[in-house]
């Protein structure tokens, strides 16, 4: 009975916030149908509903009654979350704007509250997918003791034309076009993953796997594929000549029908699709130019697909102008999308959505995003996309929204609980940022990196040995330099100068051409008697090798940064100032930068520079946590002055 009253309180709630009642039909059986199997609108919410009340009217409105909202504490506690400080103004102007029902039902939540027999400790339970679809990923697979028959990349193009097929199914959702998603700088080193049984299907978010590769004998090409779920089993398997036989197979294998595709393959579906591997390929100039050459010819001889090849060509440029640095290759990416900007077709629109928020055009990525998903509302991709690109515009319980939204859409798959991480981690919110990424861990718990991420929020709350704890994991899982490199700041944070160097050193052993592990050894080194010459000597080769790297590229502001500290350890006080100068020139509040500056500052001697860059800093939880546990900065945390800027206690090293 509590769980019916939470629901018809969720639905009031919901109805006299939106002015619309959420499953209402045209008849009563229209309704009472809705009821059970529709879900409400979620977008005609105000875009001001704080992200806690949307999570509270999605747990009390769940369908599924073990899993819905199950007390009124629970309640209570999410209304209680959203009237935190970091909500206060915002809720306070949503609450202004409300009608008076509206407040009568936030009132009937609080009473339920107050009346309810205790406060528990609220955790929000997973919910089903928003969707009855099944969630597949195409993937090309090559077995490793298989040798490759066919030319380099053919594999890779037949799943992209099966996952375009399969796209127009209704009863399937596609995992993201990795020519765009593989590129996140957060989601990135988690697609690192061993792709090995079953864990093949976790990695993508994916509760079924079709993997393809394609065998070549002469002219002729089959393709031999296998569709397998999560939990490693085949439910199809074989190999066949002809793939609308193929698509008929795994429908029919998902129980699924056949005749809702089109099977149809072109020579230009051939040739498109060839463009975007060979874009995947983003690092390569070489690559990137054979994609558009193969775009410019299908935009002359294609004309019924202009709208996905100038899309993709807009693609190609940016990716060309990131390589070049040329202005041309930038110009040319923003005429060809502003081709598709009349466009209603979602993936041309999430392609030109990426290249115009890589551009710092924000508003008009939104203007994409949202159109895809008036079409597609279930793509939790693009609802990462469209959080993504509110992030970027400042407009952060927006972006707060869009995030838990595609969560909500995706509860087990791991790219929206990591970028929801970033997201939070960024803020400063570091508990959030920690929930987020131990759960990225439980989903994927075979991948260091999830681990690594989230020693980084424990870091940051000042939970040490549990930061330290999470590094471990990540190295127990893959040996890697980032890895050691992550232990050992922590380590040295704490002020365990030993193991940090232990750690460091072990870097070096698997990476030794990376100047910050030289650059962290020698700090290690520094502060343990009779190391000091070791240090100068680690030292001086981080200085060799950031050397290079600021000659290579000399925008990148971390770089001076690093390159300036080194400079002053070892003395060379001139040109440690010209370098953090620099940084600070190219990104004067980036968290690294003006912590790397207090440093020098103080190191070459510079008391008031440095005294004054902490109190330039005071608004950067970062930065701040860096200058309190800096080994190099003992003797500044003790200086009066520095204590009156920041009014806090020294922090005492251990001994």
């Amino acid at each position: 009975a509590r769980g019916i009253d939470l629901w018809a309180f969720g639905l009031v709630f919901y109805e006299s916030i939106s002015g619309l009642h959420p499953f209402k039909g045209k008849t009563s059986d229209d309704t009472k149908q809705a009821i059970t199997s529709r879900e409400p609108d979620w977008q005609a919410l105000p875009k001001n509903t704080p992200v806690k009340i949307v999570k509270l009217l999605h747990q009390c409105l769940e369908k599924d009654s073990q899993r819905r909202l199950r007390s009124a504490a629970a309640a209570g506690r999410l209304l209680a979350e959203a009237g935190r400080i970091s909500w206060s103004d915002q809720l306070t102007e949503w609450f202004s704007r409300l009608t008076t029902s509206a407040k009568l039902a936030l009132a009937t939540g609080v009473a339920l509250l107050l009346i309810s027999t205790g406060f528990i400790t609220y955790r929000s339970r997973l919910h089903a997918p928003l969707t009855d679809r099944t969630v597949l990923a195409v993937v090309a697979w090559q077995e490793p003791d298989e040798p490759a028959t066919c030319e380099a990349g053919r594999s890779e193009v037949i799943a992209r034309l099966l996952q375009d097929r399969l796209r127009e199914v209704r009863g399937i959702q596609l995992v993201a076009d990795s020519s765009l998603h593989q590129v996140s700088d957060r989601a990135l080193p988690l697609l690192m993953a061993d792709l090995k049984l079953p864990n093949i299907a976790r990695s993508y978010g994916a509760q079924t796997v079709l993997r393809v590769a394609a065998q070549c004998s002469g002219t002729q090409q089959n393709i031999k594929f296998a569709l397998i779920n999560l939990q490693g089993e085949q439910l199809a398997s074989g190999t066949e000549s002809d793939s609308r036989n193929l698509l008929v197979t795994v429908l029919g294998a998902l129980h699924l029908k056949s005749a809702a595709t089109n099977t149809q393959i072109s020579d230009s579906d051939q040739r498109y699709y060839q463009a975007l591997v060979a874009l995947d390929q983003y690092a390569s100039e070489q690559s990137v130019n054979d994609a558009i050459k193969i775009l410019e010819a299908l935009r002359d001889s294609d004309l019924n697909h202009r709208a996905r090849i100038n899309a993709a060509l807009g693609l190609a440029c940016y990716r060309k102008f990131n390589l070049t640095g040329q202005a041309e290759d930038k110009d040319k990416a923003t005429s060809y999308c502003d081709l598709v900007s009349d466009s209603q077709s979602p993936d041309p629109l999430l392609k030109c959505g990426y290249v115009l928020e890589a551009m710092g055009k924000f508003e008009e990525a939104v203007a994409r995003y949202q159109t895809v998903l008036k079409q597609r509302p279930d793509d939790a991709e693009a609802v990462l996309d469209l959080a993504q690109a509110y992030e970027q515009k400042k407009e952060i319980v927006k972006a707060e929204q869009m995030y838990l939204h595609a969560i909500l859409l995706r509860p087990d798959y791991w790219a929206g609980y990591n970028e929801f991480g970033a997201f939070y981690f960024e803020q400063a919110r570091y508990r959030e940022a920690a929930d987020c990424w131990q759960k990225v861990t439980e989903l994927l718990p075979f991948n260091p990196y999830g681990y690594s991420n989230l020693g980084n929020a424990l870091l940051y709350q000042e939970q040490p040995e549990q930061a330290v704890a999470a590094y471990n994991r990540a190295i127990s899982q893959q040996r890697t330099a980032e890895g050691y490199l992550n232990l050992g700041m922590a380590l040295l944070l704490n002020d365990n100068c030993q193991d940090a160097a232990i750690a460091f050193n072990e870097g070096t052993r698997l990476n030794g051409d990376d100047a910050e592990l030289w650059g962290r050894l020698g700090d290690a080194l520094s502060c343990r008697s009779g190391s000091i010459p070791l240090a100068q000597t680690a030292w001086d080769k981080a200085i060799e090798l950031m050397r290079r790297q600021v000659n290579s590229d000399p925008g990148t502001a971390s770089s001076h940064a690093q390159l300036a500290e080194w400079l002053a350890k070892r003395g060379k006080s001139k040109q440690a100032v010209e370098q953090i100068d620099k940084a600070l020139t190219i990104a004067p509040e980036e968290p690294f930068s003006l912590i790397s500056a207090v440093k020098v500052y103080h190191v070459t001697g510079r008391r008031e520079a440095a005294l004054a860059m902490v109190s330039r800093s005071l608004h950067q939880p970062a930065v701040m946590f860096g200058l309190k546990h800096s080994p190099e900065l003992r003797a500044l945390r003790a200086d009066p002055a520095y204590q009156s800027i920041v009014g806090t206690e020294i922090r005492q090293p251990k001994k």
